[in-house]
């Protein structure tokens, strides 16, 4: 029997820790970051870590900086999981999902949660790099 159990991952651009992630190995082969792109080369790892570092005693002020702190630790990690992760997204198009994966997004998330209330949009759409103005 050589069937995968795949699973497409819309809840974040990437998981927010190791546990998620250990879960999602534990019950899926392979699962797929739509619209995220992640480097698998040419990343100067010491230079990423030192950034990432500097972030963080920043201190965590929004969801966003979550989102790309861990964005940035998966690109250390990327060569290690690409037999498990497939990042979807193409470099300088951030957010943009396959023809047909909103719409299967939207249809999934009515049939869990029902339909949506009065003027209520989804968007499915990773936003890593996108920042407001402040």
């Amino acid at each position: 029997m050589n069937e995968l159990f795949e699973a497409a991952y819309y809840s974040h651009p990437v998981p927010r820790s190791l546990a998620s992630l250990t879960l999602l190995a534990l019950v899926f082969d392979k699962l797929h970051f739509p619209g995220v792109y992640i480097p698998e080369s040419g990343i100067d790892e010491v230079e990423t870590r030192k950034e990432i570092d500097r972030i963080k005693k920043l201190g965590i002020r929004e969801a966003d900086d979550v989102v790309l702190l861990n964005s940035m630790e998966w690109v250390l990690q990327a060569k290690h999981l690409r037999d498990f992760f497939i990042f979807t997204g193409k470099y300088g198009h951030p957010g943009t999902l396959q023809p047909g994966a909103e719409e299967l997004a939207k249809e999934l998330e009515e049939l869990i949660y029902g339909p949506p209330p009065p003027n209520f949009f989804s968007d499915f759409s990773p936003r890593i790099l996108e920042r407001p103005a402040r």
